[in-house]
């Protein structure tokens, strides 16, 4: 009877294993295949919005990525400079306008294409986006930013996964993080989406959780700004409260605007909060 009983169990246990790596390899492969939607990279630059930019590659594990730069003119110690973390389906030409406008705000920007975004190498992996964003951080505070100014993070939709997994392995730590539009785990965002059945959600391995990363930026005491448009209708309002509210930061809704807007049609309207944020940490 007692061997009948470890054998059930030994049944059960194998049985649910299957169904958590299962569930663990449907949510890697979603993210990987699906929700991390890379493009090539498109033929605009801050040059035709009035702003002169360096146009260059830096290395992650080996893996070339390419990547803008604008600095500030006149910049110096007291200048902000930002690295910015771009969104799914897009690359370092669709953020070349919001280079542009931080220009034209004093401000020195760099933003960078992930592992298999527009023409950089390498396989657009979990993995390799979050080692992408740790090298892209290493690089912007050794070669871009000077000496004493601000470094700040900035980080839209995708772009806040794969900053705030790596968060707390930024050195120097980022004088303030932004984020726009995130969302407050992964497996929330692929169920939302329609990507994953609702009840999978506790099999699926907990990756690109912003709500417990911005905890740990909170327990750094690293400043935190969530931005999130009242009319987003592909990550929800309600996870960029969560992620704020997790991180004891500023949430800021941003009325009337949807997902996309902050890269695709920036203003300094719709920017204004996170303008003035930077601009109050200018040494």
């Amino acid at each position: 009877m007692r061997k009948k009983s470890f054998r059930y169990s030994a049944y059960i246990l194998v049985i649910l294993s299957a169904i958590f790596f299962g569930g663990r390899s449907f949510l890697y492969y979603t993210l990987e295949e699906e929700a991390i939607a890379t493009r090539p990279n498109g033929s605009e630059t801050p040059e035709q919005f009035g702003a002169p930019s360096e146009q260059f590659v830096f290395e992650s594990h080996g893996r070339p990525l390419h990547a803008s730069v604008v600095h500030a003119e006149e910049a110096d110690s007291t200048t902000p400079a930002v690295l910015l973390y771009h969104g799914r389906r897009e690359t370092i030409s669709r953020w070349a306008e919001v280079q542009a406008l931080l220009y034209q705000h004093g401000i020195t920007s760099m933003v960078f294409d992930y592992s298999g975004f527009g023409n950089s190498s390498g396989e657009p992996s979990i993995e390799n986006l979050h080692n992408d964003g740790i090298a892209a951080w290493q690089y912007f505070v050794e070669h871009v930013a000077r000496s004493g100014q601000p470094k700040i993070a900035l980080g839209h939709s995708l772009g806040t996964g794969i900053l705030m997994s790596g968060v707390d392995q930024l050195n120097p730590s980022p004088s303030l993080v932004v984020l726009s539009a995130p969302w407050s785990t992964a497996r929330s965002a692929v169920i939302h989406l329609g990507m994953a059945p609702e009840e999978i959600y506790y099999l699926l391995p907990d990756v690109w959780n912003n709500v417990e990363a911005a905890k740990n930026a909170r327990n750094m005491e690293i400043p935190l700004l969530v931005v999130h448009g009242t009319e987003d209708r592909i990550v929800p309002i309600e996870m960029g409260r969560e992620v704020a509210a997790a991180g004891e930061g500023q949430f800021i809704p941003l009325e009337g605007y949807g997902h996309r807007e902050i890269a695709r049609r920036p203003t300094t309207e719709l920017w204004s909060p996170v303008l003035e944020a930077i601009q109050a940490h200018r040494n």
